[in-house]
């Protein structure tokens, strides 16, 4: 009997250690979450930095990205996010184990350790309540305000904690990171000039407002702000608008408009509150080859893209 007494104690000492191992992220219901990562330059300089763009069911679009660093003075700039898609051997996988789920970065000086973290996007969150917590995907995200120009490659493990038995192993993805100093993202550019004819303005804002803060005539980049941060093409150009009593014409010079982008073209006035404002579209003086306008009076804007270099387009308002 007391041999037996002397195991008792032995034997739950290691059910207690195979319970600690058990452990995961299947209770996380969060869409984020913290990951560990490599950051010392020993660890580093042993791991294998090959690209891998697909993996286990998971894949990245591409091979490298490039994002900017922030503009001077943004405090909210757009996160930089790589996305890796799941493919539907990822069916009822809900959750990552979490002492296998790290990012080792090949190049702390451009990507620093707390400029990277990861987070699992449910079909909850694409498709809505009625879906499933199935993941959808997992955002590799990166903080514009802690990154430096440089390149660096960065390495992803997973591990998917449930659903099929066959994904359960882990998953590792290796991509290339480019992050440029802001504004220089090379993308091609044609010269663009406006002229714009502010006949009926007076009128317009007599029929509207009693008193006015600003106006400005506004030209914006209709693509995601995120995917053109930091581009070298202007994604917005804003010409302020003189307050009187009467308005003739102001000029938009030298936009760099980014080829086989569609722009917001439209005259914007603030009044003394916030909810005080109009839009009014624009549209051409006269209709040519060079040029592409779909003005909505009704939203106060105009579509605007343009198929040639050194444009100048003479411009009206729009009936408002």
């Amino acid at each position: 009997m007391k041999t037996i007494k002397k195991f008792i104690p032995l034997i739950l000492t290691v059910m207690a250690l195979v319970s600690c191992q058990t452990t995961s992220t299947s209770s996380q219901t969060s869409s984020s979450f913290t990951t560990s990562t490599t950051t010392s330059e020993s660890a580093t300089s042993m791991e294998d930095f090959n690209i891998v763009t697909s993996d286990n069911g998971l894949s990245a679009s591409d091979k490298s990205f490039t994002f900017a660093n922030t503009k001077e003075g943004d405090l909210n700039p757009p996160e930089a996010t790589i996305r890796l898609m799941t493919d539907n051997s990822w069916d009822f996988c809900s959750a990552l184990l979490d002492r296998e789920t790290k990012i080792t970065i090949q190049d702390e000086s451009v990507l620093p350790s707390d400029s990277v973290s990861l987070g699992i996007v449910k079909n909850t969150d694409i498709f809505g309540s009625s879906s499933n917590n199935d993941i959808y995907a997992i955002d590799v995200n990166i903080d514009r305000n802690k990154v430096n120009p440089g390149q660096s490659r960065l390495k992803i493990q997973v591990h998917p904690s449930n659903g099929s038995s066959s994904i359960s192993r882990n998953t590792i993805i290796c991509v290339d990171v480019i992050i440029k100093q802001f504004g220089t993202i090379e993308v091609d550019t044609y010269n663009l000039n406006l002229n714009l004819d502010l006949t009926n303005l007076d009128s317009i804002i007599d029929s509207n407002f009693s008193n006015i803060d600003f106006i400005n005539f506004y030209l914006v980049d209709d693509a995601p702000i995120e995917e053109i941060y930091g581009y070298s093409a202007d994604s917005q150009v804003g010409v302020p608008i003189e307050i009187n009593d009467t308005y003739s014409q102001i000029k938009m010079e030298n936009v760099k408009f980014a080829v086989d982008h569609i722009y917001s073209a439209y005259v914007f006035v603030q009044g003394e509150t916030t909810t005080d404002r109009i839009w009014i579209a624009i549209e051409p003086k006269e209709v040519n080859s060079a040029y592409s306008f779909i003005v909505n009076s009704e939203r106060g804007i105009s579509l605007v893209e343009i198929y040639q270099d050194n444009l100048t387009i003479d411009c009206q308002l729009s009936e408002y």
